[in-house]
């Protein structure tokens, strides 16, 4: 498929601007790889176009986004929405990671804008003041998601998941196949089993008050996990997902992860027909693997890609190349 550019220069100056502080670090290290199937795709120059040519930083390309993003709130039947509508085109609805804030994918909105209208939006698990908690559950979430849908009067959606999202992107298609037409999930799973510590933290999570960062050893946890897939000349990158990470409040996290332990969806995944583009990442690790090997398997019309040196939030450490799957699936 022919790449577009959004600015029409295929200079190289313009390529060499094209990316966030520390992304030509890391493409010039590993020659910008996408592995597609089982063997690695070293992407061609020419087809850098869909990068974005700006010289700004990700914390300066969020507060476009804030600036020039429609915000909106909602009442749903499990509680308060709040989101924001970014960009004009087909309607692309971004669903949010385990612990994962909505504006932690303004960049890739950003990215998207002139193509695709992006509906980005944290759930009424967000919310636990006024989050009906004891109602909610995969079928309720994908119920919320169609009432949002409806509240900007969208039909053929396609939905961009990571992680916990992907189930209810997963329940959602399968649900409501006349209103979401595509899938892209990274990350995705339909069932997966928990930890010691996240069985704990599904049981206990609820009853501590105030946000992840307040929690031991937090910081240190975020720090092995995913800061050395992060380029290191752009601290500033670092320091906005570990702040906006960190404000999720304890209890939402510990609601996304009782909503997975009472979900299975590998007895209906077969029944989706419509496309689902899966995004597998390096450092994925076994379980995760697993996971996706699952849905590579059972899902009647899925398509593998995988990205290279990104770990687990790719939407943060290469959102360019998430944007880039994107357009070309969508």
């Amino acid at each position: 498929m022919e790449r577009e550019s959004f600015t029409g220069s295929d200079s190289k100056s313009a390529q060499a601007n094209s990316m966030l502080p520390g992304e030509n670090e890391n493409r010039e290290k590993e020659n910008t790889e996408i592995k597609s199937g089982s063997a690695f795709e070293k992407i061609a120059p020419q087809d850098r176009k869909f990068e974005c040519s700006t010289s700004l930083t990700l914390v300066q390309i969020v507060e476009k986004f804030r600036e020039q993003s429609e915000e909106w709130e909602l009442e749903t039947q499990l509680g308060k929405v709040k989101g924001r509508t970014y960009g004009t085109g087909e309607p692309v609805y971004f669903l949010n990671g385990v612990g994962a804030g909505s504006l932690l994918y303004s960049t890739i909105a950003w990215l998207l804008k002139d193509h695709y209208k992006c509906v980005l939006f944290d759930s009424p698990l967000y919310f636990p003041e006024t989050c009906q908690r004891k109602e909610a559950n995969i079928n309720s979430l994908s119920e919320v998601l169609k009432e949002i849908s409806d509240f900007h009067d969208d039909r053929n959606i396609s939905l961009y998941a990571s992680s916990f999202g992907s189930m209810i992107a997963l329940n959602s298609l399968a649900l409501f196949p006349d209103r979401f037409s595509r899938g892209v999930l990274q990350g995705g799973y339909s069932h997966r089993k928990l930890s010691i510590f996240e069985k704990a933290l599904s049981s206990v999570g609820r009853k501590i008050p105030g946000p992840l960062r307040r929690v031991p050893f937090y910081k240190k946890i975020q720090t092995m996990n995913h800061r050395h897939w992060l380029p290191l000349m752009d601290q500033g990158r670092w320091e906005f997902f570990q702040k906006h990470s960190g404000e999720i409040p304890v209890k939402t996290l510990a609601d996304q992860v009782r909503v997975i332990s009472k979900t299975d969806l590998r007895n209906s995944i077969s029944k989706i027909q419509q496309p689902v583009l899966l995004i597998r990442t390096e450092g994925e690790g076994s379980v995760l693997g697993q996971c996706q090997e699952e849905l590579e398997k059972k899902l009647p019309n899925g398509k593998t890609e995988w990205i290279h040196s990104c770990g687990l939030i790719p939407y943060i450490s290469r959102p360019h190349a998430i944007a880039k799957l994107i357009r070309n699936y969508v």
